[in-house]
């Protein structure tokens, strides 16, 4: 499934996982855990986000991009 709408916005999904690391980065595990989603729904979004440029892995955790916390 798509991460994204046709009209280029975020799915619900998407927007869990940019609002579980919005103030923290957190590794995949610990996201899935604060989002409330199984880790294949927060791999793939991931691997979305981050092919916007939505999130960037630093030291084995995620951080949101400003301009993905404008979209959250």
């Amino acid at each position: 499934m798509a991460c994204g709408t046709v009209k280029n916005e975020l799915t619900p999904t998407a927007r869990k996982v940019l609002k579980a690391i919005k103030n923290t980065p957190l590794t995949i595990d610990d996201i899935a855990i604060k989002a409330k989603l199984p880790l294949f729904k927060v791999r793939s979004n991931l691997r979305y986000l981050a092919k916007l440029n939505f999130v960037i892995l630093k030291n084995n955790a995620y951080v949101i991009d400003s301009e993905a916390k404008r979209l959250i």
